[in-house]
């Protein structure tokens, strides 16, 4: 069977590769790429070398486009990369340090398991397989497999690492309360927005503030793009836009120096520019195309890239011009400096006016008076969370960790205490309280038992890789000025939601 197996999946790439080709081969900018190290950093007091750091980089890439799917082009910007790259670096070696190994047959079964290779009746089908690899991934089998061996034994050093944590009774009754009690709290809020008017901030203290933190202020890094639009409205129909942005691309891809006004000029095509603009702004003559703007700011002058996929069309764009991130003088930084030391001071004086209303408030209901009538007295309004866990959000405030602390510390009936909260404070008091419901607890134990193990061995690995972390002592010697290829975009040759 395996056999069997790799011998369609070689005949599916043969079949595949013209096409492939067609699309540029596996990069997805026109330039040759360049280091500026001879080596990518070091890990455990030994070099990595640039091959072993493009694996990794590669496989954490393709880890995240089977995790994400067609909505990995929307948050790959969230993605810390380079960061997951060396995480996974220190973790194969690791694992080879422990000479944890992992079959072919593990391999297969694990590769056969992945649902994206499936068919819709739930088969593993070859053809998809080779399909999915190839032009979403942009590599070869053999290599994704590879890159799947090294995620299996990565798994297999997490089971070693947390084969004995455990849950007692106790800490699994402590968790389900933790999850499951209520509170009913009533609470007043003093906004640092009513304090802002009093507020004056000195040039005197921007210039001081701007002095300690002027590294904080950069104007954004703004790029002019020139480019070759395909959009569909201009076209009969959708495939004849793609085709024609294929056509292009692929004569820019024979060229041996990638020339984008020499395949304008072929093609009797204008090429455009938007002008200078940075990250969230919109791109002159595009608009705001996510896709497009994630694969412009990625670029370096010169580079061209293969065709962006967006809701209008396709665009072949090349980076004419950047300019880098500065360090904003003061007087461009001023009017923000104020803004955050109002918020500061803004906030400071509703708290100190929060723990000065707490001992009046105290006062009154420990002589019997009630928390909504005593803040009535004093013209503060009343809100009430609703029953909430720990969790739980409040109305007005969001999930805050110290109001949720302070009023579950409380008895019900009680003053809690003055919650800090985001731009301000809150007065708490605990209106009614909820216990967990004990049968209940005994009918959702084993369930929700596993939920807790789970969690506490997430922790427990996290707690363990940090130190790990700190032990590999991870010193990043030089960064590839292009990324590896499949890195490049997930998106720009055959978008996900091509299959």
């Amino acid at each position: 069977m395996l056999k069997s197996m790799r011998k369609n999946m070689k005949a599916v790439m043969w079949i595949l590769l013209a096409t492939f080709v067609l699309w540029g081969g596996s990069s997805a900018i026109f330039s040759s790429r360049s280091k500026n190290a001879s080596y990518a950093g070091i890990v455990f007091a030994k070099k990595v070398g640039w091959k072993e750091y493009d694996q990794n980089y590669n496989a954490v890439l393709n880890q995240a486009k089977l995790m994400y799917g067609e909505k990995f082009t929307r948050i790959q910007e969230y993605i810390n990369m380079e960061q997951e790259a060396w995480m996974r670096v220190v973790l194969m070696r690791e694992a080879a340090k422990k000479h944890i190994g992992v079959s072919d047959d593990e391999v297969i079964t694990a590769i056969c398991n992945m649902s994206i290779f499936h068919d819709s009746s739930g088969k593993f089908v070859p053809e998809i397989y080779g399909r999915v690899v190839s032009y979403f991934l942009k590599v070869q089998p053999r290599e994704f497999e590879e890159e799947v061996k090294g995620s299996l034994a990565i798994t297999k050093l997490k089971d070693i690492v947390i084969k004995n944590v455990a849950v007692s009774d106790d800490e699994l009754k402590q968790a389900y309360k933790e999850k499951n009690e209520k509170i009913n709290a009533d609470y007043t809020l003093v906004n640092a927005n009513d304090f802002k008017q009093l507020i004056s901030v000195s040039d005197e203290k921007v210039k001081q503030f701007y002095q300690a933190h002027s590294q904080e202020f950069r104007t954004p890094a703004k790029i002019n793009i020139e480019y070759l639009a395909f959009e569909y409205g201009k076209y009969k129909t959708k495939d004849e836009a793609e085709n024609a942005a294929s056509d292009v691309s692929y004569e820019i891809g024979r060229q041996k120096q990638p020339n984008l006004d020499a395949a304008a000029k072929k093609f009797n095509l204008a090429i455009k520019e938007t002008g200078y603009f940075s990250m969230g702004e919109q791109m002159p003559g595009i608009g705001q195309a996510v896709a497009v703007m994630q694969e412009a700011l990625k670029l370096e002058p010169g580079q061209i890239t293969n065709p962006i996929k967006t809701d209008t069309g396709r665009y072949i764009i090349k980076l004419k011009d950047k300019k880098e991130p500065r360090l904003q003088t003061l007087d461009e930084a001023r009017q923000d400096i104020k803004d955050i030391l109002t918020e500061d001071e803004a906030t400071n004086l509703a708290r100190k006016k929060a723990n000065e209303l707490f001992t009046a408030i105290k006062q009154n209901v420990d002589a019997g008076g009630k928390f909504k009538d005593t803040c009535a007295e004093l013209k503060l309004t009343v809100k009430s969370t609703g029953d909430f866990t720990r969790q739980g959000q409040i109305p007005d405030i969001g999930r805050t960790e110290d109001f949720a602390k302070l009023a579950f510390a409380a008895d019900a009936g009680k003053l809690a205490g003055v919650a800090k909260v985001n731009h301000g404070a809150a007065i708490i008091f605990v209106a009614a309280k909820t216990g967990i419901d004990e049968e209940k607890f005994k009918k959702d134990k084993d369930t929700f038992k596993k939920t807790a193990l789970e969690e506490k061995q997430a922790k427990y690995f996290e707690d363990w890789f940090t130190k790990l972390r700190l032990s590999a002592n991870v010193k990043v010697a030089g960064t590839p000025k292009n990324k590896p290829a499949a890195a490049q975009n997930g998106s720009a040759q055959m978008p996900v939601d091509d299959f």
